[in-house]
Order: C-alpha cells, then structure tokens, then sequence
C-alpha cells in the first residue's frame, strides 16, 4: 500500500503510537473507493468473547472484533480499545487479524515496533500496574 494513502488521515507519529499503545487491536486502514469501507481498530480471535462493547462478527471461521467511529478511528475509540484488550485472552488472538498491508502489525510495519536503540517491541506485552490489574479483576467479575 502507498505509504501517502496509509497516513493521509492520520499522521505517522499518531498511527505508530496507536499501534504501541495497542495490544491486540490493529489500526486497519479502509480500502476506499466504492468499497464503502473505512478505517477501523480490529482483532481476530479463536473463539468469541461475550459482553464486549464492540461489533463482531464472523469471517473465515474466525471472530472478528471491530471498532470506528463510522468510518473513523479516534482517540476515543483507541482508548475503548485499551479497556477491550484487558478483557481479551492472548491464546485466543489471532495476530494479524486481517493479514495484508492495509492492517498496522508486526508482520507489515516492524520498524514502528522498533525502540529507538533498534530494539525489539512486544505489541503482546503485559499491563503491570496496580490500577490495571484492579481494573482486570473487575472487568473478568463483570463479565463472569
């Protein structure tokens, strides 16, 4: 894909911290034309997650969580995305969920994986705060 095209929305600094800030949810830039499509946040899963705020849907035998704002990502729906992954089960994710150079992963965009000194990032990290585990806790208590 057109590096032009990929950030003439969103500039490379806000897609590329997008996608660090992430864990599983993928910025996947839309198609375009008379597609009717647009710019999404999106991970695949193995089996599917109940009680999530999100659209899902199947594909290829696979469950696919989407979130935009009609055909837009914006701050709002990345931080929503952030609350979603803490939910998600790592084993269940399927990573890329849509594999071509349309969707912001590893496989397609390892350089903004990169830390400064050329050093590997893990996008599948884990949230280590106090805060974030109390709000895991709650969420799993929430969902169960």
């Amino acid at each position: 894909m057109d590096e032009a095209y990929l950030y003439r929305d969103h500039g490379r600094a806000e897609i590329h911290r997008w996608a660090r800030e992430l864990r599983f949810f993928r910025f996947v830039r839309a198609y375009g034309g008379h597609n009717n499509d647009g710019d999404q946040l999106l991970v695949a899963l193995t089996d599917f997650v109940e009680g999530l705020p999100v659209y899902a849907y199947e594909q290829n035998g696979r469950v696919l969580l989407s979130m935009s704002d009609g055909y837009d990502v914006t701050e709002a729906v990345v931080q929503a995305a952030k609350n979603v992954e803490m939910a998600l089960d790592p084993s269940k994710v399927i990573d890329p969920p849509q594999n071509d150079d349309h969707c912001v992963c590893p496989d397609f965009y390892p350089e903004i994986w990169k830390t400064p000194r050329g050093e590997g990032f893990s996008p599948h990290r884990k949230y280590q705060t106090p805060a974030v585990c109390l709000m895991k806790s709650r969420l799993a208590a929430t969902l169960a």
